[in-house]
């Protein structure tokens, strides 16, 4: 082979280079083909509008009572594994089951597998569950659809949440968590109509919920949801850290202002929260989980500067 060709073959594969070739633009005339089945980077994987059909349909039905009906952890486990490979096909045979089960054990392994078996592409199917007659369907539906953040489902959201502050049949704890997960699905879709909801548990459940929590916001994110959370940061001790942990999620640029004089805060929680809010707003980071009251003031000297 010429070397020169087998030289410019080799840096045209390098790995190493900071990014791909840019390749001719098509024609306006002659726009390229668009693969409707591939993921859009900026808008995320293609949501489904049906599930996957089932090659084997009797099967997914048997394993399912199997896992139902599980005498043994053992058959539990291969009632599982089967199930996951058989893939998202046999959702809804698993949403029927928490639909209609009472036994907690049979519904903890219907969700485990649930959970493994949706995700990102199945937002509005999920969302089926909202008003669905069983609690467990609509707990497990709201949660899974407050993780995957899907501005389409912002209606079904709301709805879902004015009905669970409107229902009064069950026990108080399942009343709250109900609401507690609308108003997550509210927040996954771009809205703070749970806003109160979401204050509570940044302020009381962050420990159990703020992972959770700070995924549902990032559907929310930008200058509506800041505005609607920003005046948490001129209430008391708590209320000012509630506020910084939610604007972490959900604030944008234009809740800066109102961040940054936290940072001077003499309160270290208050502080490591201004910060937090910082990473989130600026840099898309997580938050640091813990830091000295000496590391946190360095690393506010640091926000300070970059703002």
């Amino acid at each position: 082979m010429n070397l020169p060709l087998l030289l410019l073959g080799v840096f045209l594969g390098s790995p190493s280079l900071a990014g791909p070739l840019r390749m001719p633009e098509a024609r306006q005339d002659t726009p390229a083909p668009q693969d409707a089945s591939k993921e859009d980077p900026a808008k995320g994987p293609k949501k489904l509008e049906a599930w996957p059909e089932l090659e084997d349909g009797a099967l997914a039905k048997r394993e399912v009572q199997r896992l139902r009906k599980a005498r043994t952890e053992e058959m539990g486990a291969q009632a599982h594994a089967s199930l996951v490979e058989l893939g998202a096909g046999c959702a809804p045979l698993l949403m029927e089951v928490l639909e209609k089960e009472k036994n907690e054990e049979a519904l903890e392994r219907t969700r485990a597998v649930l959970d493994l078996v949706t995700d990102a592409r199945h937002t509005r199917l999920v969302a089926e569950g909202f008003n669905s007659k069983g609690l467990a369907l609509r707990l497990w539906s709201l949660r899974r659809a407050a993780a995957f953040p899907d501005a389409a489902l912002l209606g079904r959201a709301e709805g879902a949440l004015e009905s669970a502050r409107e229902r009064k049949k069950g026990s108080d704890a399942e009343l709250l968590e109900e609401r507690r997960v609308a108003a997550m699905a509210c927040a996954a879709s771009g809205s703070m109509a749970g806003l109160d909801l979401l204050t509570d548990l940044a302020r009381e459940e962050w420990g159990e919920w703020g992972s959770s929590l700070r995924t549902a916001l990032e559907g929310s994110r930008g200058p509506k949801a800041g505005e609607a959370v920003s005046p948490l940061l001129r209430g008391d001790r708590r209320a000012v850290v509630a506020g910084l942990r939610l604007l972490a999620g959900c604030g944008d640029a234009s809740v800066l202002g109102a961040v940054a004089p936290h940072l001077d805060s003499s309160d270290n929680s208050i502080r490591v929260e201004a910060i937090n809010a910082c990473r989130g707003i600026v840099d898309g980071d997580l938050p640091i989980a813990r830091l000295s009251a000496f590391e946190a003031i360095e690393v506010a000297k640091q926000w300070r500067a970059r703002l």
